[in-house]
This record gives structure tokens, sequence and C-alpha cells, in this order.
């Protein structure tokens, strides 16, 4: 009988010998199987911040060339409408650019009013040639922007070799060879561009 207490006792004393070492090597089999768990989701996080950076970038570069081509175009656009004004004085069509102007154009300066002007400075019906002198991007935002530039109006090209400046006749008075314009182009609804005003350098 004492042998089997004996042996009971060395049976509970590697019992109890055993217990840490399993309660040791299950926390690391817990920790072992936690960290396959763990690697993914760093993965998946990592890679989410990248595309999410990358997705930045491309929005932050597209909104920037869009801004950059708007801007041009504008620039473009409203020279041409103001080029396209002085086209139509110089081929003595004033009634089709006075009513290509804005509202606002035709408030500040009435028809007879245009009309006397166009009469007082011959140079804006007979010039031959533009210059523009001195101009500006489009101020303002969209669709309220205006482009200012002043022009030199001549009756031809005198950069070119070729050309000859006309003569006054005997008598006649020579009058101005250039006449210097400033007109303002202003953004409509729509996005497309009429000249707000018109004022001429006295």
């Amino acid at each position: 009988m004492g042998r089997r207490r004996d042996d009971d006792d060395d049976e509970d004393e590697e019992e109890l010998d055993e217990s840490p070492r399993k309660r040791r090597s299950s926390k690391r089999n817990e920790k072992k199987s936690n960290t396959p768990m763990i690697l993914p989701i760093v993965i998946v996080v990592a890679v989410a911040v990248v595309i999410l950076g990358c997705g930045g970038m491309v929005w932050w570069a597209v909104s920037s060339t869009n801004k950059a081509i708007t801007e041009i175009a504008g620039q473009i656009e409203a020279s041409d409408e103001a080029d396209n004004f002085l086209g139509k004085l110089s081929s003595e069509q004033s009634q089709a650019a006075y009513d290509s102007t804005t509202p606002a154009f035709k408030t500040a300066m009435t028809k007879d009013q245009f009309a006397a002007l166009v009469k007082k400075h011959p140079l804006l019906s007979t010039h031959e040639d533009i210059r523009p002198l001195t101009t500006n991007a489009p101020t303002g935002k969209t669709p309220n922007r205006k482009k200012v530039t002043t022009y030199e109006l001549t009756e031809g090209d005198d950069s070119d070799p070729d050309f000859e400046q006309p003569q006054p006749k005997k008598g006649a008075k020579g009058g101005p060879k250039s006449l210097r314009v400033t007109i303002t182009v202003a953004e409509q609804a729509g996005g497309f561009w009429k000249v707000d005003s018109l004022a001429v350098e006295k």
C-alpha cells in the first residue's frame, strides 16, 4: 500500500511539473496562431495606403492639368473675340461689331454713341494691322472672368519692308497713322466671350 502512495505522489509531482510547461507551450501556440492573421492585415493596410496615396496624386495631377487647360483656352478665346470685334470694324461691319458686345457694353454706350466714336476715329474702321501692346491673363473666376488687352491699330504692317505708308494728299490733314485702343472681353454663361468695353486712347 505504501508503494502505491509513493507512486501516486510521484505522479502528482510529475503532473505539477508538466503543467507550467503545457501553459507555456500553449501560449507559444497562441502567439504562432495569431501571427499569420496579423501579417495579412498589415499587408492589406499598407496596400490600401499606397493606393489611396497614388489616387490622391493622380487626382491632383488631373485637376491641375484641367485648370491649366481651361486657363489657356480662356486666354485664346478671349483674344480671338477681341480680334473678331476689330476685324468686323475694319470690314465696315460696325453694326455687327456693336451687336456682338455684352449688355453692359450696350448700356454704357448706345448705338449712336458707338457710331460717333467710330466716325471720330477712322482708324477703327480703316486699320489694316493690329498689334497687341499689353495683355494680361483672364482675371476673376469662371464664369465671370475678364481679359484686358491694349492694341495698336495701324494703316498697314509697317514691319513689312515692302510696305509704303500712304502719303496724305496736298493740303489734307495727315492725321494719326496709328491708334491705341483698350478692349475688355468678358466671359459669358456657357463659356464664350464677348467684348465688354472699348476705350480709345486720347
